[in-house]
């Protein structure tokens, strides 16, 4: 069985002295096992041809073909020499294939488009099909892949989008870039192209058929369908804003890469590709070398925002949760202040009393309706008519002024020079500003509520009590989407072999997003269930 472990150590020893070549060689040899082809960009001298005999290596009984291609390369050194016998005999135009591409199940094509359109348009058939035209018959190729190099891509216009298009994993392969690398590099001496693979390691024909027909089974998650999704849709408004540059990506790449990420999945152990497998797509959709930056950040930040399993399900219980939250604070809380009211006529009132130094004693009422609505208004009497003596005006919440018109007001009221109001639910703070008799008594005061917004309603304990339970299944419910978060992400991320450690930050930021809104919605859930335990009705 080709499993995660395995597929490291057959990495590793394919990348052996080859410096930071590692993640090219992982990528490569997933390429591989998906039954893909390859294609290295990069200068001569960078261990592209090392690299595909390494992958090679990693089979039993490998058969390798190489051939370094120009414009003067011709048919014959690609696809075998004419047999003349058949030629003579039999009138019969047949290749004798032995020893060339269409007897390998390796290939190593280097400068691949600097060859003939003769050979690319035979190259295109046994790619996509492994397919090989041999006079009149058609004959199956043993290929698994053909790796393919060039130290350019080719420019449009040429007619090699078609070839080009089916190299489905594309890797640049630099020079090394760290002072650590080179001075190591300096050092090591000649690398050669065998290297030390255990033979149990190695990969035979059945374990290879093995894993195609595991890959077959391989679903992909709506969360990773989601991913993929994402990054369509933002290439899709990234050619809208720049229409002069496109990144054209085929109905067939899209296909071949979700393959990749199936067999990534299949040697991990999973039935399905997961988020994680999405970050192997940067190297699939790339076309032009500026290109790959841009590509890979698309699919990280697709990752960041839908990266994670179970993330459709923490949607889901947020919704059911604040469903639930509205109406339960509907029936356990009030939504606004509460006033202890009396009727005024028909009016619902609160009743306010003011007295002076001699002892006089006045009231006035002011309605429910006013407060908070802004605005001047008289306050009504005990019966509901209007007192036109008095104006009250509204500042906002419940803030009042309040004024007397000594013409229309009481002679022994309007001579104090000094009022205090009180309630049974509040306390009237009076500002006195008047100068002279003329001047009406101007006046401040603020209604205290005995029950603020958010406060216990008077309702029946056992209906709060079933709220309570439900809140508790809410809770057990977000505990264990938290923990199938961290078991998850202990599954996707670690060890993942196909891409480098530094690209997994990106599914490991989904998880933390993740695991702190459940972290949230639990506080959330356990300070709903602490208001309904601990409710107290007022009357």
């Amino acid at each position: 069985m080709i499993d995660a472990e395995r597929f490291c150590r057959l990495a590793d020893a394919a990348a052996d002295g080859l410096k930071e070549r590692g993640e090219i060689v992982a990528g490569a040899l997933l390429a591989v096992l998906s039954g893909q082809s390859v294609f290295f960009y990069g200068p001569p001298g960078t261990a592209k041809s090392l690299i595909a005999r390494r992958l090679s290596g990693c089979f039993k009984s490998s058969v390798f073909f190489e051939c370094l291609m120009n414009r003067f390369t011709t048919p014959e050194e690609i696809f075998g020499p004419v047999s003349i016998r058949e030629l003579k005999t039999e009138d019969r135009y047949v290749r004798k294939t032995d020893g060339f591409l269409p007897s390998a199940d390796f290939g190593f094509l280097d400068e691949i488009w600097k060859s003939s359109p003769a050979i690319l348009n035979t190259l295109l058939t046994i790619l996509n099909e492994r397919k090989f035209r041999n006079g009149d018959k058609v004959e199956d190729v043993p290929l698994k892949a053909i790796v393919a190099a060039s130290n350019e891509i080719p420019q449009p216009g040429q007619g090699l989008e078609a070839l080009y298009d089916r190299f489905i994993m594309r890797f640049a392969v630099p020079p090394v870039r760290t002072r650590r690398a080179f001075e190591s590099l300096l050092g090591s001496g000649s690398v050669g192209t065998s290297v030390d693979i255990a033979e149990e390691d190695k990969i035979s024909n059945e374990e290879w058929a093995a894993l195609v027909a595991d890959i077959a089974g391989v679903g992909v998650s709506k969360e990773a369908l989601n991913v993929i999704h994402a990054v369509r849709v933002k290439i899709q408004k990234r050619n809208a804003e720049k229409p002069e540059s496109q990144i054209y990506v085929s109905d067939r790449r899209w296909m071949k890469a979700v393959g990749v990420a199936k067999t990534a999945a299949a040697i991990c152990g999973r039935k399905a590709v997961m988020p994680v497998d999405t970050l192997i797509i940067p190297d699939c959709i790339w076309s032009k070398d500026d290109e790959r930056d841009e590509v890979q950040k698309m699919v990280d930040e697709a990752v960041r925002e839908f990266g994670t399993p179970s993330a459709e399900r923490l949607d889901a219980w947020e919704k059911a949760f604040s469903d639930f939250e509205s109406a339960s604070v509907n029936r356990a809380f009030w939504d606004r202040d509460v006033f202890n009211t009396v009727m005024a006529g028909n009016v619902e009132c609160v009743r306010m009393t003011s007295s002076t130094a001699s002892g006089h004693r006045d009231e006035f009422y002011i309605p429910v309706s006013r407060i908070g609505a802004g605005g001047r208004f008289h306050p009504l009497s005990k019966d509901g008519l209007e007192r036109m003596d008095l104006e009250c005006s509204c500042h906002g919440g419940n803030d009042f002024g309040i004024r007397t018109d000594p013409s229309r007001t009481p002679r022994s009221f309007s001579a104090l020079g000094m009022m205090s109001a009180l309630s049974a639910s509040a306390k009237w703070n009076l500002e006195n500003n008047i100068e002279n008799n003329s001047h009406p008594l101007m006046s401040r005061f603020t209604l205290s509520p005995i029950a603020h917004a958010g406060d216990c309603k008077d309702v029946p304990t056992d209906a709060l009590g079933e709220d309570r339970k439900t809140a508790g299944l809410f809770l057990s419910d977000i505990v264990a989407i938290a923990s199938d978060f961290d078991a998850d992400a202990s599954s996707e991320a670690e060890n993942y072999p196909f891409v480098p450690k530094k690209r997994l930050a990106a599914i490991g930021d989904a998880y933390r997003s993740c695991r702190q809104r459940a972290a949230n919605d639990k506080v959330k859930c356990e300070y709903l269930i602490h208001r309904l335990g601990t409710h107290k009705a007022w009357t």
